[in-house]
């Protein structure tokens, strides 16, 4: 698709168009990279890092100067259009020059491209360009009009624009600022069918969860971090905090049912079947690792007032499902239910402790006078609600 072909991508020097030109090279093998943008420093800096050479090439040039983009578009055979103005409060103050930028420039390049018959011409767009409420995005849905009306006199020319009219899926940018540009939820190809990936660096997400587990009762407040929260495959470390209930039986056949505090921390394994850019589903594989607490005081058999503190390392992986839903630019709502596979109850130590403040640690030996042995069972299934944030490099 990009090997040996000649790419020209307005307003190259942003954000996009840096993530852009590293994933070409890094995957592709173009003919050539154009960057044509109006900012020398900023080209200075990006031929720092990909010098001018056998494969990049930089034009100073602004998309309201039909010419010099006529003469830009010189062999080239694919065009990438992401200069804009795209500060909603400076278009408000400005709002001719944001005409000028996004809807004549926008035409300047589609009548350039059709002059030097570049045979495939894509433009960006934004979600403030559905049913607009400012002025911003009142020149993006203009300029996207633009764009796909252009199938429809390119005439003879061997060319397509970006627009369902020609089986092509609108590439959009939304949630919030990133640096100078927008984070991208972009389309991993231009053809129908595809869904969401992201693809600017730098992108976290973290949350806070709360959890309930059939097993034993247990309640849980989690601090969660993603890694790669956009991607097909991703993973996730997380923090949990909560209760669990406890049923023992002592030696005067009597049952108790305790709350006793559980800590736990673990990490998920996430694979992502559906994603688009308001919604994702996928598959969950997580492996927490609990330890629970508690006190046997006073205990039938414990003449001594003895106390003994139990700390019960269990894990219990779970497989499950998780949907992420777009609820603001910045925050997604995450729902999940996981299905427990295995309660494991690992080494059991407890710490006694007497009258005279003489403490020890020892591997557990269970009898009567003690306490029964805490078994744990987190068998069940497990769901939970949250939220997550989205965060910037």
């Amino acid at each position: 698709m990009i090997d040996a072909k000649s790419i020209l991508i307005t307003g190259g020097t942003g954000s996009f168009g840096k993530k852009f030109i590293k994933t070409v090279l890094d995957i592709y093998k173009p003919n050539k990279v154009i960057v044509y943008s109006r900012d020398e420093l900023k080209q200075y800096e990006m031929q720092q890092e990909w010098p001018e050479g056998s494969v990049m090439r930089y034009f100073i040039g602004d998309v309201r100067d039909y010419h010099r983009l006529k003469m830009a578009m010189v062999n080239v055979d694919i065009v990438i259009h992401a200069a804009a103005l795209k500060q909603v409060p400076a278009a408000e103050y400005n709002p001719f020059e944001a005409v000028k930028t996004n809807v004549v420039g926008g035409q300047n390049v589609i009548d350039a491209a059709m002059a030097q018959g570049v045979k495939k011409v894509i433009a960006l767009s934004t979600d403030k360009a559905a049913a607009p409420i400012n002025l911003y995005g009142a020149t993006k849905l203009t300029s996207d009009k633009l764009f796909i009306a252009a199938n429809n006199y390119r005439g003879n020319h061997e060319i397509k624009f970006s627009g369902k009219s020609v089986g092509f899926v609108e590439v959009q940018t939304m949630s919030m600022d990133a640096s100078e540009g927008k984070v991208l939820r972009k389309w991993e190809d231009i053809e129908p069918g595809y869904q969401a990936q992201e693809i600017t660096g730098g992108i976290t997400a973290g949350g806070i969860s709360g959890m309930y587990g059939s097993g034993n009762s247990n309640m849980r407040l989690r601090v969660f971090g993603n890694y790669k929260p956009f991607h097909r495959f991703g993973w996730t470390g997380y923090i949990d905090i909560g209760t669990v209930t406890s049923y023992r039986e002592y030696a005067s056949n009597s049952d108790l049912e305790e709350q006793n505090f559980q800590f736990g921390l673990g990490v998920d394994l996430n694979y992502r079947l559906i994603r688009t850019s308001p919604f994702s589903l996928g598959g969950i594989l997580s492996f927490p690792f609990d330890f629970h607490s508690r006190s046997d005081d006073g205990l039938s058999g414990n003449e001594n007032n003895e106390v003994h503190t139990v700390i019960l390392p269990v894990f219990s992986p779970r497989v499950g499902i998780q949907s992420e839903i777009m609820v603001s630019p910045s925050l997604d709502l995450v729902i999940r239910g996981e299905y427990v596979l295995s309660s494991i109850n690992l080494d059991n130590k407890w710490t006694y402790s007497d009258d005279d403040d003489e403490s020890s640690s020892h591997s557990a030996h269970w009898n009567l006078d003690v306490g029964a042995e805490p078994e744990i069972n987190y068998s069940g299934i497990v769901l939970s609600f949250g939220i997550r944030s989205v965060f910037f490099q």
